[in-house]
């Protein structure tokens, strides 16, 4: 653990630890929900677009570029979600923000309703 983590788990230890509320939950499952579908969006449009425009160029079977779109949607989508899930990691909110700590944490305990 580098001398930053120290210092940010003993500065964690001294937080106001807040409850996990349905309205905190709806406000983190919001952010990551609307970016995950607008740059979901965008990034499988203009990937679906380059498939199409190159298969087309280079006369691809049809077969091979919807597999090939399939499974540039699954690795787009999951990369932008996992893009999505890291932003909200690190964003402020108004009242509140989230923290990563260690499992064995000694404030820890279960402040789910």
């Amino acid at each position: 653990m580098t001398v930053v983590e120290r210092a940010s788990l003993e500065d964690a230890k001294e937080m106001e630890e807040f409850r996990v509320t349905w309205e905190r939950a709806l406000t983190v499952w919001w952010s990551i929900a609307w970016r995950s579908t607008l740059f979901g969006f965008l990034a499988a449009f203009a990937i679906g677009f380059a498939i199409a425009f190159f298969g087309a160029i280079l006369h691809f079977n049809e077969r091979f570029l919807q597999r090939l779109s399939i499974l540039a949607g699954i690795l787009t989508g999951s990369a932008v979600g996992i893009w999505a899930v890291k932003r909200v990691l690190a964003k402020r909110f108004t009242e509140f923000r989230i923290v990563l700590l260690p499992p064995d944490w000694p404030g820890d305990r279960n402040m789910a309703d």
